[in-house]
């Protein structure tokens, strides 16, 4: 298993989802931006994320993915730790990364809600 793998979670993704739309797929585009998921499919894809990022804490794509579909107290916590990590360590392409967020309206309040109209910084707790 290779957890920066796209095309690992394109697969895994249309596992959980069980889409057969994944040929037309390529690059970072993964089944979870197309569908709508209802109840079960997102929790099943949540518990499946949590549980890759304790098995691969270090791992980017586990942490990042999540983002795509979850919402509400699950988007702001997982976006928190997502943005945190990446504020400690310096990475210059993070907010590259959170680009797709932004055309989703529901993406760009949380986002922007949380970092910017409150003002959070890497220290806050």
């Amino acid at each position: 298993i290779n957890p920066e793998s796209f095309d690992y979670h394109r697969g895994l993704q249309a596992c959980l989802l069980q889409s057969k739309s994944i040929s037309s797929l390529s690059g970072c585009q993964l089944p979870v931006q197309d569908d709508r998921l209802d109840g079960a499919k997102l929790d099943a894809m949540a518990t499946c994320y949590k549980d890759f990022a304790e098995k691969y804490p270090k791992a980017f794509a586990v942490r990042r993915i999540p983002l795509d579909f979850l919402s509400g107290a699950a988007f702001e916590q997982q976006a928190d730790s997502f943005l945190r990590d990446g504020l400690r360590k310096g990475i210059p392409s993070l907010f590259s990364t959170l680009r797709p967020l932004y055309k989703k309206a529901l993406g760009r309040r949380e986002l922007t809600e949380t970092y910017f109209t409150k003002g959070l910084t890497v220290s806050d707790s």
